[in-house]
Parts: structure tokens; C-alpha cells; sequence
């Protein structure tokens, strides 16, 4: 990290995406007013750009819910508000086993990133499928403090799969 950032007061939003991607972008210069304005400029784009394309979430040790983006909102069709300060669980789709979930706490509770595949459940009862990845930010014990998520929505792609698979299991079927 580069030094003097702690000192410039960036807004929470980016605070939240610069302990997340902090070792994935590159920083300019933080020299001068001019290098905050660059480096406010940069998370703000970046900040946009993940809005439209991911699905963040932030929760804390417990798993309660403590920031989504408007993307996580849109796709889960809950309202901020209705989200906020509840149990990620709250999107968790009934086919999606709990054994799923015990091997995510395990390796998030142990510092580290996880990454799957999940199905979750919206608000209208509607499904979808997000890949995504779990990173615990660790304090200066090395545990976790809270946890940062990052989805992507995949619901397209599986449903494609999935109608590809039953096509083939057609074809295979007319064949033999």
C-alpha cells in the first residue's frame, strides 16, 4: 500500500472497494491535491464500474449483512433497507446444501478466500446463480474483522447449460 492513503478520508463506499481490490489495481500518485483527485477519480470509476457488473456485499463476523451495492439489490429484488442488518442467509436458495455453507465459514473463518457457484433465492421466489468469491479482511491478528463478497451473476449462462445438457440427453436418447 501506498503510504499516506489512510491519511486522505476517502468516502466509505471506497473505503469498502479499496480493501478489496487493493492489491489488484494500480494506485497513482498520492502526491499533492492532485493525486487525491486521481485517486478519487480511479475508485470512483472503478466503483461504477463494479456496480454495474457485481454483486458486493460486506458482512460482518455473525454473517449480518452491513453494506450491498445496488447490483446485489437489483438481482435479489430486496430494497437496501430490507437487507441491511440481516442474516446473509436471507437470499440462501433450499437446494443449495448446507454442507455448501459449513466448507465457506470454514475457510473464510480461516483467513482465507473462498469461491463457488452458488443458487440463491430473490424476494419474488425467483432463483438465480451467482459465482462467487469470499474474502475475510483480517485485522492485525491475522482474523478476520468482516467479510467482503463479490458476485457475478450467472443465472444466463446456467440456464443455457442447462438446456444444452437436456438437448444432448435428447439427441442421445433418439440415437440409442
Amino acid at each position: 500500500m501506498q503510504q499516506g492513503l489512510h491519511a486522505y478520508n476517502l468516502p466509505t463506499k471506497i473505503g469498502v472497494l479499496y480493501s478489496f481490490l487493493k492489491d489488484q489495481i494500480h494506485l497513482p500518485s498520492l502526491r499533492g491535491l492532485s493525486g487525491r483527485r486521481n485517486i478519487t477519480a480511479e475508485f470512483n470509476s472503478q466503483n461504477e464500474i463494479l456496480d454495474k457488473s457485481s454483486l458486493l456485499s460486506v458482512s460482518d463476523l455473525k454473517g449480518n449483512i452491513t453494506y450491498v451495492n445496488d447490483k446485489f439489490c437489483e438481482v435479489s429484488k430486496y430494497g437496501r433497507e430490507e437487507l441491511l442488518g440481516k442474516p446473509h442467509s436471507i437470499v440462501r436458495h433450499p437446494d443449495t446444501s448446507s454442507e455448501t455453507f459449513k466448507e465457506m465459514w470454514r475457510v473464510i473463518g480461516s483467513g482465507k478466500v473462498w469461491q463457488g457457484e452458488l443458487q440463491n433465492l430473490a424476494k419474488d421466489g425467483s432463483s438465480y446463480w451467482v459465482c462467487a468469491t469470499v474474502s475475510p479482511v483480517l485485522g492485525q491478528n491475522g482474523k478476520p474483522v468482516k467479510y467482503i463478497s463479490m458476485r457475478q451473476d450467472i443465472t444466463k449462462q446456467k440456464l443455457l447449460s442447462e438446456e444444452l445438457n437436456q438437448t444432448k440427453s435428447r439427441i442421445d436418447s433418439d440415437l440409442y
